[in-house]
């Protein structure tokens, strides 16, 4: 299981910046309002207008970091794949975990 997660996480490298891109399905367990303020940040033009899955989409599509998300995203998405976090970590505690 966690060969396949790694998997997931390095078939998403982003050619843009050598990081490790986060993939749909990873994405699509924050809500709404994490998606856009993640969208913001890595500057996605009329965020706030796009639906859930646009958002998801319009994510995948710009190769956004696991280092762009927030410590909770990152809690939220570890959880999300069974993985035991703890909220004392770090985010390069927590972005290791994940990937």
């Amino acid at each position: 299981d966690r060969a396949r997660k790694q998997a997931q996480v390095s078939t998403n490298e982003s050619s843009r910046n050598g990081h490790a891109t986060v993939d749909a399905e990873r994405l699509s367990v924050l809500t709404k309002q994490d998606l856009v303020a993640v969208a913001q940040t890595v500057e996605v033009d009329g965020a706030s207008a796009l639906n859930k899955s646009e958002l998801v989409e319009a994510l995948v599509q710009e190769g956004v970091p696991l280092e762009a998300l927030t410590k909770r995203d990152l809690i939220r998405m570890a959880e999300a794949e069974g993985l035991e976090v703890r909220s004392s970590m770090n985010k390069r505690q927590l972005i290791d975990s994940i990937s």
